[in-house]
């Protein structure tokens, strides 16, 4: 095995390890839901805790419309 493979192997190791607890906790909780309505919800509300604050300051100050 050279060094280039073992960097590759231990890089998908870690990348693995990172996101299996934060998946599953997501499935479990996405699998709580109700009905679909309540479905919807928990999704929005999981990509809205995943999107970076900072992603809609320009709607914020700007909104459609405004003429700028």
């Amino acid at each position: 095995m050279n060094i280039f493979t073992a960097l590759q192997s231990a890089t998908r190791a870690a990348f693995a390890r990172a996101h299996t607890p934060s998946n599953s906790s997501d499935e479990r909780y996405l699998s709580e839901a109700q009905d679909m309505t309540d479905l919807e919800n928990r999704m929005r509300e999981l990509d809205e805790r995943r999107s970076p604050i900072y992603a809609n300051s320009y709607l914020a100050m700007y909104p459609a419309g405004s003429g700028r």
